[in-house]
C-alpha cells in the first residue's frame, strides 16, 4: 500500500466492507520477533486514513496490537463485528495467476484489494477468512505485525509453497511447521535475504487454510506445480 500513499489515492471503491484502493489500504507495520526461534511475538498496526472526520476536513486513525510471547497472549484485533453466516471470503491480488484464482473462486468470494498489510489485517479482524499470495513479493516488515496479531488468536501465516507441496498439513501443529520464520536466509544477499520468496498464506482460523490446500489439491493444482 506505499504506492496508495504516494499516489494519495481519495478514490474510495469497496467489497463486501472491504477497501479495494486507495488510501484506506494505507497501513503503519510494527512488528517484533524472538531471534531464537524467528517467532513473531508483537505486531502493532496503524491505519493512518482508517476515515474521514464528518466534517471532512482530517482523517481518523486506528490501530491494533497484539502480543504471543509465552503464556501471555492478548491482541486488539477481533472478529467481533464478523457478520453472521457470510460466504467465506479470500483476499488476493490483482495479478495472481488465472489458474489460482479459479480454484479459489470454486469455494471463495474473492475481493482483490492492495496492499499485503492491510490483506493481512483483514483476515485478522475477520473481515477476510484468507489472504492468499503465491508470488514472492512481501518481505519480513510487511508480515511481521500482521503474523503476531493473527498468531495471537490462533492463526497465522504460512509459507505459500511449502504449504501446497506437503503430504500433510491437517492439524494445527502441522501448520505451524510451515510458518514464516523471521530469520535471514543463507546466502542470500540485502533485501533478498529477508523476502518471503514462496508466497503466503494468512489465516486466523486453521480449519480455513486446510480446507484451502485440500480443494487445491482437489483441483490438481498442485500437480502442476
Amino acid at each position: 500500500s506505499t504506492a496508495e500513499y504516494i499516489q494519495a489515492k481519495n478514490e474510495e471503491k469497496e467489497a463486501l466492507g472491504i477497501q479495494q484502493y486507495g488510501l484506506k489500504c494505507v497501513c503503519v507495520l510494527i512488528g517484533a520477533y524472538e531471534i531464537r526461534s524467528g517467532k513473531p511475538i508483537l505486531g502493532v498496526v496503524n491505519q493512518p486514513f482508517f476515515k474521514r472526520r464528518t466534517d471532512g476536513s482530517k482523517w481518523e486513525s486506528k490501530f491494533y496490537w497484539s502480543i504471543d510471547y509465552g503464556p501471555d497472549r492478548a491482541t486488539s484485533a477481533t472478529s467481533q463485528n464478523e457478520p453472521p453466516l457470510r460466504e467465506k471470503v479470500a483476499v488476493l491480488s490483482s495479478s495472481e495467476s488465472r489458474e489460482l484464482q479459479d480454484v479459489i473462486a470454486s469455494h471463495y468470494k474473492i475481493v482483490h484489494t492492495a496492499g499485503a498489510g492491510y490483506k493481512s489485517l483483514l483476515v485478522a479482524c475477520g473481515m477476510a477468512d484468507l489472504y492468499v499470495l503465491s508470488q514472492g513479493t512481501t518481505y519480513f516488515w510487511d508480515t511481521c505485525g500482521p503474523h503476531a496479531l493473527l498468531s495471537a488468536q490462533g492463526g497465522g501465516i504460512v509459507r505459500f509453497d511449502e504449504a501446497v507441496s506437503a503430504s500433510r498439513a491437517r492439524t494445527r501443529e502441522e501448520l505451524l511447521e510451515k510458518q514464516v520464520q523471521y530469520s535471514s536466509e543463507s546466502g542470500s544477499a540485502g533485501n533478498e535475504s529477508f523476502r518471503n520468496a514462496g508466497g503466503i498464506i494468512a489465516y486466523r482460523n486453521p480449519g480455513d487454510v486446510i480446507e484451502l490446500l485440500d480443494l487445491l489439491r482437489e483441483k490438481g493444482y498442485m500437480s502442476n506445480k
